[in-house]
C-alpha cells in the first residue's frame, strides 16, 4: 500500500505529494486524513496523508520508496471534503497545500499531544489487553504501536468497545475531577446480597451499579442524599474507588438557557424562509442575498431555516464577523437548539476550542457558531451555511495563507449540495451586484418586525460648533442627548472606531510623528501605560518628551481613541457608570460576554 504525503515544510519548491510505503502493521489505520512521521531527506519531519492507493504509479520505483515511521492519528483530524478542499486552494490560490491544511485544524492540535485509547467496556476487552491500559483505562497509541496491538484495538474501536482520546501535553492538561465508580470483578448482586443489612451502602451501591452513574463525581454524593460514611465504607470493603475523571471542556458549563420557541414569521420573513427551506429540502445548491434593514428579524430566518436542516439529518454553520457578537448569538442559538451548539472563536481557551472541533467532527454537535476560521469546521453532511454581516472585511484573513470565508463557504455549499444565506443590512458592492445580476438569488425583508419605524439620525458638523466656541469633542447636541437620557435612567450607547488615548503624536514644529519601524504607520498613544503601540504588529514604545527629528519640546497627543472619550465622559458625566470595551479591556477570556451581560443587567449608564 502507497500514501501520498504533503509534508510539513513551508516551501513551493515541495508543494506536492510524496509517495511512502505504509507498513503492513499500519495499513488498518492509515486512512486519508490521518497526520504520520516520515523520513524526509536527512529528517524526520510531520505529513498529512492525501491518499492512499495499492496500485503505485507505472514509473514510479517502489523499492527505493521510504515506509512511514509511525501514525500520529487514530482516526482522521481533516474529512475527505477538506482535503479537497486544500487542494482547491493549492491549485487556484497561491497558496501552499501544507498552509492551508494547517489552518483548518484548531491551535490545540498543533501543540504536543499524545493519542491514547480509553476502555469504553471492560469485559469485552481479551484479557491479555486489558493489563496492558493504565489505571484510568487508557493504552497510549505509541505503545500499542510497540507491542503491534493496533489491529486489534481498531477492531475494537469499530465495536464501540475503546474510544479514541486526545491527551494534549502543551499549554493543555488533561481536565480531570475526582470520581467514584464500582470495584470491576464482582457480580452486582453478589456484593448487594453481603450489603442487605447495611442499608445505607446498600442504596449507594447499588446507584454506582446502574448503567447510567458509571461515573459520579465526589462533590455530587452529598447532593444526593448519601453520606460520606456510607462511601468510606464501601471503599474499605473494596467495592468502590476513587479516580480521576477526565472531564471534556464546557465553556458555557455553568451558564442556562431557557429554550426559546420559534416566533411568528411576517409576511416577508416567510418569502423569504421558503425560498430557502425549497433549496433545503431539494439539496441544491445556491447562494442567497438576504438583504433586510437592521431589527427586520433575519435571525429569526436563520433559526428557522436551520430547524428544517436539523429535522433532514443534518448540519448548520453560522459564522459572525468577530467575537464581539458571538454570546448574543450563542445565546439565540443554545436557546432554541441547546447542547446540538458548538462555539468556535479564539476567545475560548485552547482546551475548549479543541473539545468543541472535537464535538462537531464526532457529530455531537450539529450547528456551529464561530469566526471566520470555523468555516473550516469538519461537518461531514451539511445542509446550510450562514454568513451574518457578509459585507464585514473580517471574513477576509488578510496574513497567509490569505482567503475569504464567503468564497470557502460557497465551495463547501457546492461540495454538499447545499445553500448558502448572506445576511446583511447593507451588502457589499460586489455581493448586491451579483444578486442583481442574478448570480445569488436577492431576498428582502424592507420593514422591521412590528412595523415599528426605523431611529432618525442627526449629522452634526463639527466645524460649526467650533466656530460657536464649543471646543469640546461632544457637540451641543449629544451633550444634551445624553444628560436627557440619564435623567430618565436610560442607557446610552456610542461608537469610536478607534482604541487607546490618542491617535498619534505630532511634533508641531517640524511636523515628526513616532512610526512603527516594522509596519510604517502611525503609532497609537495609550494613556493608562503611557505606551505608543502599533495596532498591527504589537510593537511599542515610550512616547518621546521632545522631538527625535527636530528637539522641538512641542510634541503633542493628536486625535482622539476610546479611552480619551472614556475620561472625558467622566468628566463631563461625573455620577454616569461607563463601560468602557474595546480590544484593551477585552483581552481575557470571556471578556466581551461579561462586559455586555453587566450592561444588560443596568450596571452601566454610558457603553
Amino acid at each position: 500500500m502507497i500514501a501520498k504525503v504533503i509534508v510539513d515544510v513551508a516551501s513551493k519548491s515541495v508543494d506536492y505529494k510524496f509517495d511512502y510505503i505504509i507498513p503492513e502493521q499500519l495499513e488498518s489505520v492509515i486512512q486519508p486524513g490521518v497526520r504520520v512521521i516520515v523520513p524526509f531527506g536527512p529528517r524526520t519531519i510531520q505529513g498529512y496523508v492525501m491518499e492512499v492507493t495499492s496500485e503505485p504509479d507505472a514509473q514510479l520505483d517502489v523499492s527505493k520508496l521510504k515506509k512511514i515511521i509511525e501514525v500520529k492519528d487514530i482516526q482522521p483530524e481533516l474529512t475527505s471534503e477538506l482535503i479537497a478542499l486544500s487542494e482547491w486552494m493549492g491549485s487556484t490560490h497561491v497558496i501552499k497545500r501544507i498552509s492551508m491544511l494547517e489552518v483548518m485544524l484548531p491551535s490545540a492540535i498543533k501543540a504536543k499531544y499524545k493519542k491514547a485509547f480509553k476502555m469504553k467496556d471492560d469485559i469485552e476487552v481479551p484479557s491479555a489487553l486489558l493489563q496492558k491500559f493504565d489505571k484510568h483505562g487508557y493504552y497510549y497509541y505509541k505503545d500499542a504501536q510497540k507491542n503491534n496491538d493496533i489491529q486489534l484495538l481498531m477492531k475494537l474501536l469499530k465495536d464501540d468497545i475503546v474510544e479514541e482520546k486526545t491527551i494534549l501535553t502543551q499549554n493543555i492538561t488533561k481536565k480531570t475531577k475526582r470520581a467514584v465508580r464500582v470495584i470491576e470483578g464482582y457480580h452486582p448482586d453478589e456484593v448487594l446480597a453481603k450489603l442487605e443489612k447495611v442499608i445505607k451502602q446498600y442504596d449507594l451501591y447499588a446507584y454506582l451499579s446502574e448503567e447510567q452513574h458509571k461515573t459520579i463525581f465526589l462533590t455530587d454524593i452529598e447532593d444526593m442524599g448519601f453520606s460520606k460514611s456510607s462511601l468510606d465504607g464501601l471503599i474499605k470493603k473494596g467495592y468502590v474507588e476513587k479516580y480521576d475523571a477526565i472531564v471534556e471542556r464546557n465553556p458555557f458549563k455553568d451558564r442556562v438557557f431557557e429554550q426559546e420557541s420559534k416566533q411568528q414569521l411576517t409576511e416577508d420573513q416567510y418569502k423569504a424562509y421558503e425560498a430557502i427551506k425549497a433549496k433545503i429540502v431539494s439539496q441544491e445548491q445556491e447562494t442567497f442575498l438576504l438583504h433586510g434593514v437592521t431589527g427586520s428579524g433575519k435571525t429569526e430566518v436563520y433559526l428557522q431555516t436551520i430547524e428544517d436542516v436539523l429535522s433532514q439529518g443534518k448540519q448548520a454553520m453560522m459564522l459572525v464577523p468577530e467575537i464581539a457578537l458571538t454570546p448574543q448569538m450563542v445565546l439565540r442559538f443554545k436557546r432554541r437548539f441547546g447542547d446540538d451548539v458548538a462555539v468556535l472563536h479564539s476567545g475560548l481557551s485552547n482546551g475548549e476550542r479543541y473539545d468543541e472541533w472535537q464535538k462537531i467532527r464526532d457529530g455531537r454537535a450539529r450547528v456551529s457558531v464561530g469566526a471566520r476560521s470555523s468555516v473550516f469546521a469538519p461537518f461531514k453532511n451539511l445542509g446550510l451555511i450562514i454568513i451574518d454581516e457578509e459585507h464585514e472585511s473580517t471574513y477576509k484573513q488578510e496574513d497567509y495563507p490569505r482567503y475569504h470565508a464567503r468564497e470557502i463557504a460557497q465551495w463547501r455549499s457546492e461540495y454538499h449540495h447545499c445553500p448558502v444565506i448572506l445576511g446583511s443590512a447593507t451588502p457589499c458592492l460586489e455581493s448586491y451586484a451579483r444578486a442583481e445580476k442574478g448570480v445569488y438569488h436577492l431576498l428582502s425583508l424592507p420593514n422591521r418586525v412590528n412595523q415599528q419605524a426605523l431611529p432618525e439620525i442627526d449629522i452634526v458638523d463639527m466645524r460649526e460648533e467650533l466656530s460657536e466656541g464649543n471646543r469640546s469633542m461632544f457637540s451641543k447636541d449629544l451633550r444634551e442627548a445624553i444628560q436627557l437620557r440619564l435623567d430618565r435612567q436610560e442607557q446610552v450607547v456610542l461608537f469610536l472606531n478607534r482604541r487607546g488615548y490618542a491617535s498619534f503624536m505630532l511634533c508641531r514644529d517640524c511636523g515628526y510623528v513616532p512610526q512603527c519601524p516594522n509596519c510604517d504607520i502611525s503609532l497609537t498613544y495609550h494613556k493608562t501605560t503611557d505606551l505608543l503601540k502599533c495596532h498591527y504588529c504589537g510593537y511599542q514604545e515610550t512616547p518621546p518628551n521632545q522631538c527625535p527629528n527636530c528637539e522641538s519640546e512641542h510634541i503633542r497627543q493628536v486625535g482622539t481613541g476610546t479611552q480619551k472619550v472614556e475620561e472625558l465622559l467622566q468628566q463631563e458625566f461625573e455620577d454616569a457608570r461607563i463601560i468602557r470595551m474595546d480590544v484593551d479591556t477585552t483581552s481575557k477570556k470571556g471578556a466581551h460576554e461579561k462586559l455586555l451581560t453587566e450592561f444588560e443587567k443596568g450596571n452601566g449608564d454610558i457603553y
